[in-house]
């Protein structure tokens, strides 16, 4: 009897084979036939037990960067200041210091600020809003405007505090652009605020040099002059003094 037993189960197994084979087969036929006919097929199963199929989603469209505002140049702040009428200054003084303190690193509005004290009289406010605005453009490759600015605070240079690094930068600007006297000061007050006095008169001799070859005969002059009285006791005074006398000589 147990042997009739176990002879019945294993048959039973091998009866029902067909019938799993047969589901299996149309479960590939399903699948060939595509998403949506397994999809039906799955519709007339009861909820407890009818997988859920994964529909990708469309992936959602990137945001379209804003185009990049538009900075103003130098001239064209030096041009929006100076239109500001006196009653005026103050709102946008309050503008531009809102600004400033929402993007510190704005060069452009640390220009615009720079100058807006200016205008108002705020003389303390100015300077050291401008030696921010020229390190900072400086720093972060607006020398062109920086430089720009420092022009317009000639006068007052040396107020300015400016670093050896930015002086530097400002002073080979300057010399490109021809303006040899500001850069023969920037150069040499680099030199000196890193305390290299030798350095200080190599780079006034070479500012010197440079407007001699451009035709700058008086500037040249005037530079060497300043190296004389400056480093009198210097054995480069002597190179000094030779280029004096070629740009007098040049200058008639």
């Amino acid at each position: 009897a147990g042997a009739a037993v176990s002879g019945f189960l294993y048959l039973l197994a091998f009866a029902a084979s067909p019938i799993l084979l047969g589901r299996m087969c149309g479960a590939f036929v399903a699948g060939e036939g595509g998403q949506e006919m397994a999809e039906q097929a799955v519709a007339t199963m009861p909820e407890s037990v009818a997988p859920v199929f994964y529909r990708p989603q469309a992936a959602p469209m990137a945001e379209q960067p804003s185009p990049l505002e538009k900075k103003p140049g130098f001239d064209e702040i030096l041009a929006k200041v100076r239109a500001l009428p006196a009653d005026a200054l103050n709102v946008e003084i309050g503008k531009a210091e809102a600004k400033l303190a929402a993007r510190p690193r704005d060069p452009h509005t640390a220009v615009e600020l720079a100058m807006l004290y200016r205008k108002a009289g705020e003389r303390e406010k100015s300077l050291k809003a401008a030696a921010n605005a020229i390190t900072q453009a400086v720093r972060d490759g607006f020398a062109e405007l920086g430089v720009s600015l420092f022009r317009g605070f000639a006068k007052e240079r040396a107020e300015l505090g400016l670093n050896a690094q930015t002086l530097e930068i400002v002073g080979n600007v300057l010399l490109k652009q021809g303006t040899v006297l500001d850069a023969g000061w920037c150069l040499h007050e680099s030199a000196i605020g890193e305390g290299d006095a030798l350095k200080a008169q190599k780079k006034l001799l070479h500012v010197a040099s440079v407007a001699e070859e451009a035709g700058k005969q008086q500037e040249a002059a005037a530079l060497y002059d300043f190296f004389m009285v400056k480093y009198p006791d210097t054995p480069l005074a002597q190179f000094a003094k030779q280029g004096r006398e070629r740009a007098q000589a040049a200058k008639g």
